[in-house]
């Protein structure tokens, strides 16, 4: 990342929330507005808003008319604005974009802060003086975040900052130097971080509602450390539109004095970052992470040049070695392969495992004349060969292990430096930390998949070696005793001339609830109870009676107790 894109130069710059005393200050001017109904129980804090007696669930916090919305574009009749609508145009230009919101609302901050007679000048001077968002930080605190993606959409952040602020002094309303730079900066970041969707296509902020943010606001600094998703405090609803409507802030439960007001947006975990400078919750929905597997193109045949093509989602970036191919893929909390993978890196895993074309396509001919269009051809693990998924499963573990290399500091590194972090750098260390970990979890489902795969292996195997009266199925016919020695054969009895034995009947179906014993494996000749009922492969789980769960359990090696 270039240094003269960062608009902050100070290597130990840190964000400046508001602080309760201005807070204060802009809540009791809050009060006396006609178009805002605050709860007697809000108060003030550093950068956040507080209830100081209990409050029941639904009880209503802020209510806010739409005259206290400062909107995108100034409202008709609403006052004085510096640019006409046709200059305005001209100005925001690129910044037409529905995701480029933030820009239109700063602008929108910008021209009431240049205007002394605005009514919006005491809720401007609240804000926040340095926000946390990290294009806001030093180049050195961004690298310490170590994330390939988020460093990119930094980078993004800040070339399109800097681009709208050449638009605005184009148009004379700000200087060209670092300070006003830094200036719309903070304006573009608390647009980002307080704007509320009014309409579909329209943005404003408003009063205090600004200051209600994702429940990470509630985690103490020393909490920030792998901390979980918290409950967020309140609900927002929006009603109506921009001229007839109103936006009302609602207790989501019992709130204990003391409690941070917050509520959940919606955002994925990056975002949380992004917009607020705060580490995302441990769990937090949306959690992702994106890895990368290579290959060198000489190293490869042209069959698996086209499939491992198939797997990736744009070629190769200018400046970088044409002869490599990645694939870029997302990894995600989940209980189950399907879950916590996409679907092109297990296939590109499967292309870099198998040996031969055969192998690849599982020996069907049909397959290799699929269609990209087709499900865009991606295989997983169907049609492999026992050996092949194995194989499969290592590369993919293999993969993980190499993103989590690909971090400058190890997992117990920044558990050694998070202590003494200090500001932007300790959210980085636990941000970068949250990666690592949902890597890890992620191999551990693919080992947890492997494991699976070995007893399902084994369990075949003992299977062969089980008598039909435990299986079930049917003993092959013997051949021993046929044809001329036939007359040889032992003949079988009749029920009386067995003493009046009866035939063993067909063992009982296993249904969820039955008393079970293990006939075979580690664990044959104990009992217990089935969890759930077989699954259609014939596998369940199974309670021991000693107390463990055994998971994938196979029938054919399980009788029911009577």
């Amino acid at each position: 990342m270039l240094a003269r894109t960062f608009i902050v130069k100070d290597e130990d710059s840190k964000a400046c929330p508001a602080s309760d005393v201005a807070l204060g200050v802009l809540l009791q001017w809050c009060k006396t507005q006609p178009s805002l109904m605050i709860h007697p129980g809000i108060v003030a804090g550093t950068g956040c808003l507080k209830t100081s007696m209990p409050v029941l669930k639904g009880t209503p916090l802020i209510g806010v008319r739409p005259a206290a919305y400062l909107s995108e574009r100034p409202v008709p009749g609403g006052g004085d604005s510096a640019l006409s609508d046709a200059a305005r145009e001209e100005l925001l230009g690129a910044f037409q974009r529905p995701e480029s919101w933030p820009f239109r609302l700063a602008l929108r901050m910008h021209e009431e802060a240049r205007n002394p007679s605005s009514p919006w000048q005491r809720y401007l001077a609240s804000l926040a003086p340095r926000p946390a968002a990290p294009f806001l930080w030093s180049m050195q605190q961004v690298i310490e975040l170590q994330y390939i993606p988020v460093k990119r959409a930094i980078r993004d952040q800040l070339q399109e900052v800097r681009a709208f602020h050449c638009q605005v002094a184009t148009a004379g309303l700000c200087e060209g130097s670092d300070e006003d730079l830094l200036s719309i900066g903070c304006l573009v970041a608390s647009a980002a971080a307080g704007g509320i969707r009014i309409q579909p296509d329209a943005w404003a902020t408003m009063p205090l509602i600004d200051l209600v943010g994702p429940p990470e606001m509630a985690v103490t600094d020393e909490m920030v450390f792998g901390h979980l998703a918290r409950e967020p405090s309140c609900l927002l609803e929006v009603e109506g539109d921009l001229e007839d409507g109103s936006v009302v802030l609602f207790a989501a439960r019992d709130l204990s004095p003391g409690e941070v007001l917050t509520r959940d947006l919606g955002l994925p975990a990056d975002e949380t970052l992004l917009r607020y400078g705060l580490c995302p919750s441990r769990g937090h929905p949306g959690d992702s992470c994106v890895v990368w597997a290579g290959v060198d193109r000489d190293n490869m045949e042209g069959w698996r040049i086209v499939e491992f093509k198939r797997a990736m989602k744009r070629e190769v970036e200018a400046g970088v070695d044409a002869n490599k191919l990645f694939v870029e893929a997302r990894i995600r909390p989940g209980k189950t392969l399907a879950e916590a993978v996409d679907k092109t890196l297990v296939h590109a895993a499967r292309v870099l495992s198998c040996k031969t074309e055969d192998a690849f396509y599982g020996g069907k001919e049909w397959a290799r004349n699929e269609k990209p269009g087709e499900s865009k051809g991606l295989r997983g693990l169907k049609g492999l060969s026992t050996e092949y998924r194995r194989n499969t499963l290592t590369a993919l573990s293999d993969v993980l292990k190499g993103a989590v290399a690909a971090f400058e500091t190890s997992i117990v590194e920044d558990q050694q430096i998070f202590p003494r972090a200090q500001r932007h750098h300790r959210v980085a260390i636990a941000y970068r930390l949250g990666k690592k970990r949902l890597i890890n979890e992620v191999e551990g489902v693919v080992s947890d998949t492997q494991d699976r795969e070995m007893q399902n292996r084994r369990s075949i195997q003992v299977l062969k070696g089980l008598p039909a009266a435990v299986t079930g199925k049917p003993t092959p016919k013997s051949t021993k005793g046929e044809g001329f020695d036939s007359g040889s054969s032992r003949p079988s009895l009749s029920a009386e001339e067995a003493g009046g034995r009866r035939p063993r009947e067909t063992r009982k179906e296993i249904a969820q609830g039955s008393r079970v014993q293990v006939l075979a494996g580690v664990h044959a000749g104990k009992q217990g109870h089935a969890v759930t009922r077989p699954s259609a492969l014939g596998f369940f789980e199974l309670r021991l009676d000693d107390g463990p769960i055994l998971s994938n359990v196979a029938t054919e090696i399980c009788t029911v107790v009577v």
